[in-house]
């Protein structure tokens, strides 16, 4: 069974009442500021089913009426609270969130100025109808949607074929594996891991990737030999401010090192990745 629920406010004659105020106020010099904050201070009271006291964090506050300054946020609640538009109660530090409470605005039938109705024009203005469109520019307009429509089935079989990754993930980590044994292995190949790897293939191509993962694994410093006994491992590698410092050389040995085979893995090649 429907139950009629009454609220405490009414946020339509709220907002009729708020800038009837506004008009009947004009001395309290109140800024676009003010409006604006008790405008989302409404929204937010009514996202609160309309409750009496609700939280509003000063940094949503500011976001929500686009104030940019905290001393002009904090400045606007005090002089509101003080023209008796809401009751303001400071949070207890910092990051504590302040209670609002909206004061119920009296309707705008019994205010003694309401605001300015638009005067209506001398000259009604005479706006003529648009000309048709030939009919052979409206099929061209419109017989676009008939080719979405008639093949609606190649288009999701498309859409669902660029979804399904064609990277073989277990090739690469091969790879590391073998290009890099001095690193931890790679246990879990997790969706971020996926996502760099997607990225770095997608950015660079296979072949490069390859390249970075066998420069990384002849490289002294990413293989311990540092201050700190640091070891790169194969997520550090595929970040994308990692990857670029390893491509260009940043840690490339002083002293050659002899270059080993392409791929890690034997008998594997670009051409057997389908």
């Amino acid at each position: 069974m429907k139950t009629d629920i009454t609220y405490r406010i009414n946020g339509f004659e709220q907002i009729k009442a708020f800038y009837s105020w506004v008009f009947n106020n004009a001395d309290k010099r109140i800024t676009p500021q003010h409006i604006s904050l008790y405008l989302f201070l409404i929204n937010q009271a009514n996202r609160n089913n309309w409750v009496e006291w609700f939280k509003v964090p000063y940094d949503l506050g500011m976001t929500g009426a686009c104030i940019g300054n905290k001393k002009t946020y904090y400045s606007c609640l005090a002089e509101l609270s003080e023209w008796g538009m809401i009751q303001y109660k400071k949070g207890v530090n910092e990051w504590k969130a302040p209670l609002i409470r909206l004061e119920v605005l009296k309707s705008t039938a019994t205010d003694t100025a309401t605001v300015p109705l638009p005067e209506p024009l001398p000259i009604p203005l005479v706006i003529p109808l648009p000309t048709p469109l030939p009919t052979h520019i409206y099929k061209l307009l419109t017989s676009n949607l008939k080719l979405i429509t008639d093949n609606i089935e190649e288009v999701v079989k498309f859409l669902e074929n660029k979804s399904q990754s064609t990277i073989d993930y277990k090739f690469i980590l091969d790879n590391y594996h073998t290009l890099c044994p001095k690193m931890s292995k790679v246990l879990v190949l997790n969706d971020t891991r996926k996502g760099y790897i997607n990225a770095r293939v997608g950015e660079y191509g296979l072949e490069k990737v390859i390249s970075v993962l066998r420069m990384a694994g002849q490289s002294d410093f990413l293989n311990g030999i540092n201050d700190k006994a640091w070891k790169a491992d194969f997520e550090w590698i595929v970040r994308p401010e990692n990857f670029v410092k390893v491509m260009e050389g940043k840690y490339v040995n002083k002293k050659p090192v002899p270059e080993k085979a392409e791929f890690g893995t034997p008998g594997q090649t670009l051409d057997t990745i389908k």
